[in-house]
């Protein structure tokens, strides 16, 4: 039979699809069967569309995503507990969303504030063992936590550069002799690893001594939370192994 709808209920049916044709569907479908013979309004809706979950489509999916990580970088905690929310109200898989929060710890914030990786790598176990309700609020503190700390992606770039250093090469740099494993049958006859300098042996646990063929630069801690202690400690070591020359 024909479905009569007011205005305000329309818009209030097009909205509850969240753009999802398919989900618009069926809450027409339900309310043709269920619905008083007469016109249907706000009232109706929330009376016969119980509205459990704010569904999304496939594309949306990578766009509350996208929002929940960008939101995160930004260091806005309400924006990212929000499209977080949108998230699991849409029945996302808690564990895709505790792996992303692991990537984001090490991909934006690094050594900045190394704890970051420890809370977000504890949501893996959490997702699984857990589960909703409860371990929203675990999320929640990892979310906010994440949100308020400070950025650098230092470590990001640095395996970046890393790689595409390794790619440029024609060859790879082969390991030099003093730093090869000692400890198989034939090493000590090939003299492999007789000239490596213990660093544990000299102060501070720092030496002078070659780890690389040629001298190489990947990592630049930034100045913000923890690795400004990182840029101190490595301007600190360079000046003890000068002074071990």
């Amino acid at each position: 039979r024909p479905l009569q709808l007011t205005e305000s209920a329309k818009t209030a049916l097009i909205q509850l699809s969240q753009a999802d044709a398919r989900q618009l569907f069926n809450m027409i479908e339900l309310l043709s069967l269920c619905a008083p013979d007469r016109a249907i309004d706000e009232t109706d809706l929330s009376t016969y569309i119980q509205k459990t979950k704010v569904h999304f489509n496939p594309d949306q999916h990578y766009d509350l995503s996208s929002a929940l990580i960008k939101s995160l970088r930004g260091s806005d905690p309400d924006a990212a507990l929000y499209w977080f929310s949108r998230l699991i109200s849409g029945g996302e898989d808690l564990r895709f969303l505790a792996r992303r929060l692991v990537i984001f710890a090490s991909e934006d914030i690094g050594n900045a504030d190394p704890q970051a990786l420890v809370l977000a790598s504890t949501l893996i176990q959490i997702a699984q063992h857990i589960g909703l309700p409860e371990c929203r609020i675990n999320f929640s503190q990892v979310i906010t936590y994440l949100a308020t700390a400070p950025k650098s992606n230092a470590s990001y770039t640095a395996i970046n550069a890393s790689q595409a250093f390794l790619s440029s090469q024609s060859a790879p740099y082969p390991v030099p002799t003093h730093l090869r494993d000692r400890h198989y049958q034939g090493a000590q006859r090939l003299e492999l690893g007789n000239d490596y300098l213990y660093p544990h042996d000299y102060p501070n646990a720092i030496c002078e001594q070659d780890y690389l063929p040629e001298p190489a630069s990947f990592y630049t801690p930034s100045n913000r939370g923890y690795e400004a202690k990182i840029q101190e400690m490595m301007a600190q070591a360079k000046g003890h192994q000068a002074e071990t020359t």
